[in-house]
């Protein structure tokens, strides 16, 4: 026997009073998903590579992902989800409101990044907005992209010439700020891997920046995303 295949919500939090506070909070917001909750990124990829499995992936639309876990970030499980549920808002929510943390958050796939410690009501409204396009972004962190990319502004508008890169290294610059890894970027540049990871090492050494999230910062300066 056949039926509508449920619509999937997804929460990877490990700490019990705060997956009760997001189950109520996705629940009251979009009250037509069926809620699973893990507490670690490999119990999280377990079931993830379960829905992949089965073919239905698709059937996932929204997850809310916690950074820190105890067997790593959770910004890991992002790309993964956007693989095989590419229809999925992935939001991070999170204690953490630094600078750091909210561009390694977007550099690894996310689409929204909230804070835990907002009031709820406030959460529910800014997931319910999803679905008329507006991203999920708590005010807080609104103000500080706005403040960071102003700072950059400025200082970039005293350099007298940019720095050029190859068409090659363009092009993998833009891949690895949409957060494809090496291997996922070689395949679609149709190269190696070894290939990939010396445009990453020329293009760290010619930009003088040394993480993922500068890339993107990078990324974006350039129009590339």
């Amino acid at each position: 026997m056949t039926g509508t295949a449920p619509h999937l919500g997804l929460i990877v939090e490990d700490i019990p009073a705060m997956q009760v506070l997001l189950r109520e909070v996705m629940a009251e917001a979009h009250p037509q998903l069926e809620i699973s909750i893990f507490d670690s990124v490999r119990a999280a990829r377990r079931w993830l590579h379960g829905l992949a499995a089965a073919e239905r992936g698709g059937e996932l639309e929204l997850a809310l992902i916690d950074m820190g876990l105890p067997d790593g970030s959770g910004a890991q499980l992002l790309p993964q989800i956007a693989d095989i549920a590419p229809a999925a808002v992935r939001i991070i929510a999170t204690i953490y409101d630094d600078e750091e943390h909210l561009f390694e958050a977007f550099a690894a796939g996310a689409q929204g990044y909230l804070l835990k410690d907002e009031e709820q009501p406030s959460l529910v409204v800014r997931l319910r907005n999803i679905a008329r396009g507006e991203p999920a972004v708590s005010p807080a962190l609104a103000q500080k992209i706005l403040g960071h990319f102003s700072r950059q502004s400025r200082l970039l508008a005293n350099e007298a010439t940019s720095i050029d890169l190859t068409v090659r290294e363009t092009e993998t610059l833009q891949l690895l700020s949409r957060g494809l890894r090496v291997a996922e970027t070689a395949r679609i540049m149709g190269v190696s891997e070894h290939t990939v990871a010396s445009h990453i090492k020329s293009i760290y050494g010619k930009l003088d920046i040394s993480s993922r999230a500068e890339a993107t910062l990078e990324a974006v300066r350039r129009g590339l995303i």
